[in-house]
């Protein structure tokens, strides 16, 4: 992530805004149960792990970025989250049976048992969306 956002300041002309809106720890020591329902979501989309809020901006500013702002916006997000987790919830059986059925791949089950655990995790407060912006100045 710190090399994302190094790339980023390189690409952009003098000047240049960069806005990333993504997920986000809310903050980096999670216990055991709240970091088992993160991996519960994060393994099976292959995201190794989440920056927290505060590495992210520290990311930034380490970068070069300028006038960074942060808005923390999961209320946005809830309604959307609240879908997933509803679908995942109605879908896990079946989709764990067809898939020892081999009517469905390892992935397409991991993507409904992801659906389910991002949902818990956000109410819990583990994650938020946050969009950052910061400028190149110039």
């Amino acid at each position: 992530k710190r090399a994302f956002v190094r790339e980023c300041f390189r690409l952009l002309r003098p000047g240049g805004r960069r806005v990333v809106g993504d997920g986000f720890l809310t903050r980096s020591d999670l216990d055991a149960e709240a970091e088992q329902t993160m991996r519960g979501w994060l393994d099976p989309w292959i995201v190794p792990n989440l920056a927290s809020m505060r590495e992210f901006e520290e990311y930034l500013g380490a970068a070069g970025f300028v006038d960074v702002t942060v808005r923390d916006i999961r209320q946005h997000v809830m309604r959307s989250s609240w879908r997933m987790f509803v679908v995942g919830r109605a879908a896990r059986g079946c989709s764990r049976l067809l898939t020892a059925l081999r009517l469905r791949t390892a992935m397409q089950d991991g993507n409904v048992q992801a659906g389910y655990y991002q949902h818990i995790a956000l109410k819990a407060g583990h994650w938020t969306y946050g969009i950052f912006c910061g400028r190149r100045p110039g």
